[in-house]
């Protein structure tokens, strides 16, 4: 929970924001998603102030090239990314991406790549009755073998044990 005291951004913000929805003038839209804006990163920062908490992907704010390959990653796990590719989406050298891509989320894009494409994943195995194979090829892993043991790396269980163990919820 966030507590909003006097003085606070995110009290500020939803008197401005409760001020533009019941006074509408022209440019109340973007007014409204700039304040939103502006609370969800205070939010964030208040969580990530606390024990035991990283958001270092809240850095790559202040690199919005970076949001291009995020987007894209998200998007697409099952794409062939690379090095190369995810440079070129940002318009940066490999050198470069890969350096301050380390630098806002605390791992390579090839690793940032299989944790998106595992989570995405395990999202599937939950969510459907699609075979583990057909995960795996959908989410970039050309081998079963190879999937389940990145799989297994990550959730500390196969595909399988983990769509058993979590009890599939099916939407």
């Amino acid at each position: 929970m966030v507590q909003a005291n006097e003085g606070d951004i995110i009290r500020h913000s939803f008197e401005l924001i409760i001020r533009e929805m019941t006074q509408v003038k022209s440019g109340s839209r973007a007014m409204l998603r700039l304040l939103f804006q502006e609370c969800l990163i205070d939010m964030l920062r208040r969580y990530g102030e606390r024990e035991n908490c990283s958001l270092e992907w809240l850095n790559a704010l202040n690199k919005p090239r970076l949001n291009n390959v995020v987007q894209a990653i998200i998007e697409n796990p099952g794409h062939p990314h690379s090095l190369e590719t995810l440079a070129d989406l940002c318009m940066m050298s490999r050198s470069t991406f890969a350096t301050q891509f380390k630098e806002c989320f605390g791992r390579s894009p090839m690793e940032f790549v299989k944790e998106m494409r595992l989570r995405n994943a395990a999202r599937l195995l939950l969510q459907t009755d699609i075979p583990v194979k057909t995960i795996g090829s959908n989410v970039g892993y050309n081998s079963r073998s190879h999937f389940s043991g990145a799989f297994t790396q990550l959730f500390n269980a196969s595909p399988g044990e983990y769509r058993e163990a979590q009890g599939s919820v099916k939407k």
